[in-house]
């Protein structure tokens, strides 16, 4: 595991369930995240400040709570929105985390000031039919976003990016990116112009573009807006 950046706040996660508020026993990731975002406690959650890590244990920690639309963080994907680092990574070097987002929305959303970091996970299960919306699993609107030794599998967008989508700039090492399916362009990867990303041994196979058969999109793999 890497260590904590020093004076790094550690925020440790004890339930898998989807929760929001109201368990002041417990502390979710969701929870966890707002806590993050926010400088502060949150329900079972002790408070974020700065540079935050959220600690995971072994488990599959499924999106439950529906809606979309909100940047909150209360509903549908984890909105991720702090000035401070954030690093989400397994409790234990052994410990397997999958975060799923169940078919409900997209798995992550990040809009922030400071870099965000994802470790050791596997994100999958986040779909945005029906959405306006890119990026299946992860949307990378603002700020840095690091993917190091994870996997994005399994994840769908009606429009571009059905695995991540970069509007700003990513880092990604040692990780997988597969079985990812867009309508629209960069069935894994997508990269609009102006975002940047660097891919170091990394295995992107199996995405699909143009999923419906339309002829609007293409890169099953990757897709660069200003290739």
């Amino acid at each position: 595991l890497v260590a904590p950046a020093a004076n790094a706040t550690t925020i440790n996660v004890n339930t898998t369930d989807d929760t929001w508020g109201g368990t002041p026993a417990t502390c979710s990731l969701r929870e966890a995240i707002t806590a993050a975002n926010t400088d502060s406690t949150v329900d079972g959650c002790n408070q974020g400040s700065g540079a935050d890590e959220i600690r995971l244990p072994a488990g599959t920690y499924k999106i439950t709570i529906a809606g979309t639309g909100e940047d909150t963080n209360m509903t549908g994907d984890f909105d991720v929105r702090g000035a401070g680092a954030l690093t989400i990574g397994p409790a234990s070097e052994n410990a397997k985390v999958k975060i799923d987002g169940n078919g409900l929305d997209r798995v992550f959303d990040q809009a922030t000031t400071g870099a965000f970091s994802l470790r050791d996970l596997w994100i999958t299960g986040g779909d945005l039919a029906g959405q306006i919306a890119d990026g299946g699993a992860i949307i990378n609107t603002t700020g840095a976003l690091s993917v190091d030794s994870s996997t994005v599998s399994g994840n769908r967008s009606d429009f571009e990016g059905g695995g991540i989508a970069v509007y700003s700039s990513m880092t990604m090492i040692n990780s997988t990116i597969s079985g990812n399916r867009a309508n629209g362009n960069g069935g894994g990867l997508y990269l609009p112009g102006g975002a940047t990303a660097t891919v170091r041994s990394s295995t992107i196979a199996e995405n699909v573009a143009d999923a419906d058969g339309n002829g609007n999109g293409g890169g099953g793999g990757f897709a660069d807006a200003v290739a």
